[in-house]
C-alpha cells in the first residue's frame, strides 16, 4: 500500500517543477525570484548604512568618523577630543578664574571662560546623543542671550546638568532703557480750619460784623463780640476786655524740585576696544581677546561684533559675543584655511553714533 501511495505524489511533484511557464521551466522561475529577493534586501541594507553615515561626516586623525570639533580637530565626544580639551584647559595657566560646574558623574570642572565651557557643553550634548550642529547652535545662542526654542532650552538644561553653569551667565539683549526724570514734586498747603472765637462776659458772639459801638473781634477764632445792652435803661457801656489777636499762620515754605543730573551728550559713540590680541593660533582658527569698553558716562555695551575678512577683503565670519574673549574658527565653526592671512575687526554695539573698531591680523598655521 505504501509503495502504491508514493507513486502518484512523486509524479505530481516532478510534473510541477518540470512544468513550463512560457519558454522557461517552473523551477528556473522560482530560483530567479529567490535571487531577486536576496538582491533587493542587500541593496536596502546598504542604503540604510549609507544614510546613517551622512554626507557631512568626516574622519579625524585618529580614524574616528563624525562631526569634527574645531577646537581640537577630533570628532565630538571621542577620547581624543576629550583629552585635547583637557590639555587646552590645562595650558591656559593657573591664574585664570572661572566658576566650578559639577557634571552628572559627580566630578567638578573649572572653566577659564564661557568659550571653554561652551566646548565642554557641546561635547557633553553630543555624547548624550544630540546632533553636533544643533548642540552648537543651542549653546551659542544661549551664551549670546538670544531667545531659545523649547528644544534648545531642553538641550541647555541637559548641558548644565552635565558640566555645570557657565562662568559668566548671559545677560539681556539690547541697550537698557533710558530713564527720564519725572516732574518736580510739589506739596500743596493744607486748607485752613475754621474755628469760632469766644467772647468775654458782657458780650454776645456774632458770626458777622455789625459795625456797632463797642464791637470787638472774638478771641481765638473767627467772629465778633457785641456788647450787651445795660439793664434798666441808659447806663454805661461796659469796657471791652482786650483780646489778643491770634498769631498769624506761617505760610508754607515751598520745597525746591530736585535738579536732574547731567544728561549724556546727544551724540556719542563707544570708543574702539583696546588691547585686541590673538592667541592659541592653530591651522584652523585662533582665540582673540580685548579690554572692556565704556561710554562717556560709564555706559556698557550689550554685545560686541567680531567680523573676520580674508586678504581680498571678503567677509569670512561675523557674530556678536557678550564677553571680551572668543574664538574664530570660521562661519559655523567649520574651521579657517591653513596658512592663510586674515584680519579681524572688533567694535562695541550701542550709542547714537556708529562706533570705531580695532583690528588684529593673524596667519593660521600651515
Amino acid at each position: 500500500m505504501a509503495e502504491g501511495d508514493a507513486g502518484p505524489t512523486k509524479a505530481l511533484s516532478n510534473s510541477f517543477f518540470t512544468k513550463k511557464l512560457g519558454p522557461l521551466p517552473m523551477w528556473l522561475i522560482i530560483l530567479g525570484g529567490i535571487a531577486l529577493l536576496y538582491y533587493y534586501e542587500s541593496r536596502k541594507k546598504a542604503g540604510s548604512s549609507a544614510t546613517a553615515t551622512g554626507a557631512n561626516q568626516q574622519t579625524d586623525p585618529a580614524g574616528n568618523i563624525g562631526s569634527i570639533d574645531p577646537a581640537t580637530g577630533y570628532v565630538y565626544g571621542t577620547p581624543e577630543d576629550t583629552a585635547a580639551l583637557a590639555s587646552n584647559n590645562a595650558g591656559t595657566g593657573g591664574a585664570a578664574t572661572g566658576t566650578t560646574g559639577t557634571g552628572a558623574g559627580g566630578g567638578a570642572s573649572t572653566y577659564v571662560d564661557n568659550n571653554a565651557w561652551a566646548s565642554a557643553a557641546i561635547n557633553a550634548l553630543v555624547a548624550r546623543g544630540i546632533d553636533p550642529t544643533s548642540a552648537n547652535e543651542a549653546i551659542t545662542e544661549y551664551l549670546a542671550g538670544q531667545a531659545l526654542t523649547s528644544q534648545q532650552q531642553a538641550d541647555i538644561s541637559m548641558a548644565i546638568d552635565s558640566v555645570g553653569s557657565p562662568p559668566t551667565l548671559p545677560g539681556p539683549v539690547g541697550n537698557p532703557p533710558v530713564t527720564q526724570p519725572g516732574p518736580p514734586s510739589t506739596t500743596l498747603p493744607a486748607p485752613p480750619v475754621t474755628v469760632n472765637g469766644t467772647c468775654s462776659s458782657g458780650y454776645t458772639y456774632s458770626a458777622t460784623q455789625t459795625g456797632g459801638q463797642g464791637e470787638v473781634p472774638a478771641a481765638g477764632g473767627q467772629g465778633w463780640c457785641e456788647p450787651n445792652a445795660p439793664s434798666g435803661g441808659a447806663g454805661t457801656v461796659p469796657v471791652p476786655v482786650p483780646v489778643p489777636a491770634p498769631a498769624p499762620t506761617p505760610a508754607p515754605v515751598p520745597v525746591p524740585a530736585p535738579k536732574p543730573g547731567p544728561a549724556a551728550p546727544a551724540s556719542w559713540s563707544f570708543p574702539a576696544p583696546t588691547g585686541l590680541k590673538a592667541s592659541l593660533i592653530s591651522d584652523s582658527g585662533y582665540t582673540i581677546s580685548w579690554n572692556p569698553v565704556k561710554g562717556p558716562q560709564g555706559q556698557k555695551p550689550a554685545t560686541y561684533t567680531v567680523a573676520t575678512y580674508d586678504a581680498s577683503g571678503s567677509e569670512v565670519d561675523q557674530f556678536d559675543p557678550v564677553s571680551t574673549s572668543t574664538k574664530e574658527y570660521g562661519k559655523g565653526g567649520t574651521g579657517l584655511k591653513k596658512g592663510t592671512t586674515y584680519h579681524t575687526n572688533v567694535w562695541a554695539n550701542g550709542g547714537p553714533k556708529a562706533p570705531p573698531h580695532a583690528t588684529v591680523t593673524v596667519k593660521t598655521l600651515s
